[in-house]
């Protein structure tokens, strides 16, 4: 067996650590009952805040079930990976429409616009 070089004073590696981890738990313990005694409605803007933080991760939540919902509701037949996208063109002064697959190059017919048209909508690249 091999000597003891440390002192008798000195923690090993795994003793160190064991230390800092019990220096941390305490900390952690101690700023959680702080934030207990914090009166939220006294100090409202912090209410305000963090309220309003809730509500947008509630809204990005419900905005990215809608999209997979419209992508889900108009999968492409040919390829069966894609989803077809509102393709929107303007003809004879009119805005008409096409679903195109953005997997393959399935599409449908061209048809005029209408207000209750839904899905994907594939936002015009300029070239």
């Amino acid at each position: 067996m091999s000597k003891n070089t440390r002192g008798d004073k000195e923690y090993t590696r795994l003793q160190e650590l064991i230390h800092e981890n019990k220096k941390l738990k305490r900390e952690i313990a101690s700023l959680n009952k702080q934030l207990a005694r914090i009166d939220l409605d006294r100090h409202s803007f912090v209410k305000d805040i963090i309220d309003e933080h809730y509500a947008e991760e509630e809204r990005e939540k419900n905005t990215d079930k809608m999209l997979q919902s419209l992508k889900n509701e108009w999968p492409c037949h040919e390829c069966k990976t894609g989803q077809l996208q509102v393709n929107p063109y303007t003809k004879a002064g009119e805005t008409w429409y096409y679903r195109q697959c953005n997997n393959c190059k399935n599409r449908t017919k061209g048809q005029k616009w209408h207000p209750s048209v839904k899905g994907p909508v594939k936002i015009p690249t300029a070239k």
